[in-house]
């Protein structure tokens, strides 16, 4: 007796099931398929299963349904996150590329970890033969969708750090997560992935000596670089000119975050008083991407980032001077400008009023640190810059921890101590001075 030749199928033999289920959008009916199982049992098995979690409040969910267009729900559900712009970028750069294509339901854990994989190869392109997956990922970061008429990047410049790669995978692992949550998957394939581990990069001071191997080789010593507050200093007398000068003073005098900053509006700040309420941030959607002008449509008016980010901000005296002048200033432009202005209520605006771009802010800083020829900084690095000046002031940890609304002071202390060796000299004499010497003692004496 010859074998049947459709044995060679892995789907002949095998028993599956459909459910019917009212549609979405009124036009089609939804009829996903289950399977396959090997034995009749094991089919209703699992339709009864499944009919008892759909009866029990249970999504139903296409079995076809590719991992890109999960990823349009699942961003839909996250709209009102903070940080929406930076899910979307990894989404669209790395997440819809990498694994896009497959199905939902058939996404494993070999498959999160060669986009790792592939990842970790982004930096050092052609090293070797590039998989199709690493053609897909390139050709994502070299051709971002821009707006009409505007020109397209034709390559990144951006290198994807080990950190990013780890927050590549946790919003794709989020993104499992609510698959589970939804029971179309029983377990997170994107769980205890085994990532390298990657090293927390700490502030590294603007030294003398680090100025000058800098400028004699063009090399940055560390990635996050620092200003001493004597080069702070100098920074702002040069530019005090300039109208960024009050936004960057209070930046460097408080450590305000870029969203924070542009998000600031004068009716969290009492100059009276002197102190202002962070409550606000303004984000960008697209943070890799270059703008060419303002666009309001672009930017997220969202709250901080976080629940230790909500707090108030005590201004010094120095800071009450530039912010008053800097108002009177913004009220003579709202006066030019007449019907033309835009009533945004933001402390920090461009001269017709409407709100700063938190990418165009940073870039203009850039600019004036390359116009000034000052060691680079980014304007994080600011944030940094007055932690250690902070630091350096004898100011109490836990008080610099709610300056800049961190919610643990050990992540403070941990980041900054390091930076200015004043600190730490401070701190080897207040330790030295607690430790008693007897022996020390009497030899003095003698």
């Amino acid at each position: 007796m010859g074998a049947c030749p459709k044995l060679k199928s892995k789907k002949h033999g095998a028993y599956w099931f459909r459910l019917l289920a009212p549609s979405v959008d009124g036009t089609k009916r939804r009829q996903p398929r289950y399977g396959p199982y090997p034995t009749l049992q094991d089919a209703r098995a699992a339709l009864t299963k499944e009919t008892k979690r759909l009866e029990a409040g249970g999504s139903l969910l296409d079995r076809n349904l590719l991992y890109k267009d999960f990823l349009d729900m699942w961003l839909e559900e996250k709209k009102h996150l903070k940080t929406l712009g930076d899910y979307k970028e990894i989404v669209r750069l790395y997440a819809k590329p990498g694994l896009g294509h497959l199905k939902l339901k058939d996404l494993r854990p070999a498959h999160f970890n060669e986009l790792v994989a592939e990842m970790r190869k982004i930096n050092r392109p052609g090293d070797e033969r590039e998989s199709e997956m690493m053609v897909r990922l390139m050709a994502a970061r070299a051709n971002r969708e821009r707006k009409p008429g505007k020109e397209v990047r034709k390559h990144s410049t951006r290198p994807l750090s080990l950190s990013r790669v780890h927050k590549v995978i946790a919003v794709l692992r989020s993104s499992m997560t609510y698959a589970v949550q939804l029971e179309a998957l029983e377990k997170n394939p994107a769980e205890n992935l085994p990532l390298p581990k990657a090293r927390k990069r700490k502030p590294l001071l603007w030294t003398d000596g680090r100025v000058a191997k800098w400028r004699a080789t063009g090399r940055k010593p560390a990635k996050v670089m620092v200003w001493t507050p004597q080069q702070t200093g100098r920074f702002l007398d040069l530019i005090e000119g300039h109208r960024l000068y009050p936004l960057l003073h209070l930046v460097m005098l408080t450590g305000l975050r870029r969203s924070e900053v542009v998000g600031l509006s004068w009716f969290e700040v009492n100059l009276d008083e002197g102190w202002m309420m962070i409550r606000e941030a303004i984000t960008a959607p697209e943070p890799e991407e270059e703008l060419d002008e303002w666009d309001d449509a672009e930017l997220d008016r969202l709250g901080t980032k976080s629940e230790a980010g909500e707090r108030y901000v005590s201004l010094s005296q120095d800071s009450i001077a530039v912010l008053r002048a800097w108002k009177r200033l913004q009220n003579m432009e709202r006066l030019h400008a007449g019907e033309a202005w835009h009533d945004t209520g933001l402390v920090f605006t461009r001269p017709n009023g409407r709100q700063l771009h938190p990418q165009t802010l940073a870039r203009t800083f850039l600019g004036l640190i390359e116009h000034h020829d000052f060691p680079p900084v980014t304007f994080h690095g600011l944030r940094h810059g007055a932690a250690t000046a902070q630091l350096a002031a004898g100011t109490a940890p836990k008080v610099i921890s709610e300056v800049l609304g961190h919610s643990r002071t050990a992540f403070t202390m941990d980041t900054y101590v390091h930076v200015m060796p004043e600190v730490q000299k401070e701190a080897a004499e207040a330790t030295a001075a607690i430790v008693p010497r007897n022996a020390r003692n009497r030899r003095s004496a003698g």
